[in-house]
């Protein structure tokens, strides 16, 4: 299996929509925990990402997003990533505006601790106390409709309930 189907299968036991399964999210994932193809998930880091730095880390795995694709990859990406718990948007400085040039994201200390745990043994158990004390998907499946992409552009899609 492929790094970027072991990302897609880890964001599905996240429990994430099929929508936040996809590849540019697989690709999120995947540079967030500063994996290449040959590292083993035990290698994940946490390290800060601007969205810049995640369209060039996955350069390495030949494919080339543009740069106007950074909205694209906030909104339908870190956006659902923010409210699953599984990153955190400028864990250095939370008062910083999302629209500036140094905003970053990195993945939460549960969910790294989760990823750091694929392929072993020890995987369900840390998923399972992620989603019982941190996980929030819920609120990604119960707060934010998932509509087309033209849509998606044009509203912010939220549900009365939230």
């Amino acid at each position: 299996m492929s790094k970027l189907d072991e990302s897609q299968t880890i964001l599905m036991a996240f429990g994430l929509p099929s929508d936040q399964q996809n590849e540019a999210a697989a690709y999120t994932l995947l540079a967030l925990a500063g994996l290449a193809e040959d590292k083993a998930w035990s290698l994940a880091s946490g390290e800060t990402m601007r969205i810049h730095d995640i369209l060039q880390f996955v350069r390495m795995y030949g494919k080339h997003y543009a740069e106007n694709s950074r909205e694209t990859i906030r909104r339908r990406v870190l956006h659902q990533f923010e409210h699953a718990r599984i990153v955190d948007r400028n864990r250095d400085d939370p008062t910083r505006p999302t629209n500036s040039g140094k905003t970053c994201y990195s993945l939460t200390s549960d969910a790294l601790a989760v990823i750091v745990a694929y392929g072993t043994d020890r995987f369900p158990e840390r998923m399972a106390d992620f989603q019982d004390n941190d996980g929030r998907v819920d609120l990604v499946l119960n707060c934010i409709q998932i509509v087309s992409p033209n849509e998606w552009l044009t509203s912010r899609a939220v549900s009365p309930r939230c």
